[in-house]
């Protein structure tokens, strides 16, 4: 049976997406800083992700093109962190780009009334 409706929350209306994103962030961050020797600490991998996505996300027309792929969104700011950072194997960023896009999807829950 299909549903009578469906209803997209692209603004954090109806679930809370963004109350999930920096615990996600951080966890991923320090999870990647522990495993891998390449990172110097999981504080200074986190800021310079905070500091690159907000540069990505203050340009208006990344910020259009970035929601309409977020996934690549994901990938493309996490390889510009990974080049601040002189780390060259690229096939960290993309699995660090996968873990964010696939943890907080468990984490998401319904705005309360």
């Amino acid at each position: 049976m299909l549903p009578k409706g469906i209803m997209f929350d692209l603004d954090d209306t109806i679930t809370t997406f963004n109350a999930v994103a920096e615990p996600t962030w951080k966890k991923i961050c320090k999870d990647y800083a522990n495993q891998y020797s390449i990172f110097d600490d999981a504080e200074n991998l986190y800021k310079t992700v905070r500091e690159t996505s907000n540069w990505y996300w203050s340009d208006k027309k990344r910020h259009v093109n970035g929601r309409l792929d977020i996934d690549n969104a994901r990938k493309k700011t996490l390889e510009i962190v990974f080049k601040k950072m002189e780390i060259e194997d690229l096939s960290l960023c993309y699995g660090c780009s996968l873990c964010v896009t696939t943890c907080p999807v468990s984490s998401i829950e319904l705005i309360p009334r």
